[in-house]
């Protein structure tokens, strides 16, 4: 999957706020701690959402460095600290803001 496309597919999969999370990568039903590709997760924070929508560890680590950078040319800082200060909306928009660098990277 092309970075661009997982950046999309997570900020879908964040559009929804009940799948939100903060402090950690994912969480079950019971809003304990869990591995964001367990199947008990029911919600992500954005490097979790992003690791499920990636499919592979190859296009999540492809993803990764656009995200990076949306979050800090955006708000100085890490995504992770965006997505638990700002929460789910601001973080759909770093995610697709994300995507868009990616579609840029890849236009030569």
């Amino acid at each position: 999957m092309a970075p661009a496309e997982a950046l999309r597919a997570a900020a879908a999969l964040l559009a929804d706020p009940a799948k939100h999370a903060t402090e950690v990568m994912a969480r079950d039903m019971d809003g304990l701690p869990c591995d964001p590709l367990a199947r008990r997760a029911r919600c992500w924070c954005t490097y979790g959402a992003l690791r499920v929508s990636a499919g592979t560890r190859r296009a999540y680590d492809a993803a990764l460095p656009h995200l990076h950078d949306a979050a800090f040319t955006l708000f100085d800082t890490s995504p992770d600290e965006v997505n638990d200060t700002f929460g789910a909306e601001i973080s759909v928009g770093l995610l697709l803001y994300a995507a868009a660098l990616a579609d840029r990277a890849t236009v030569h």
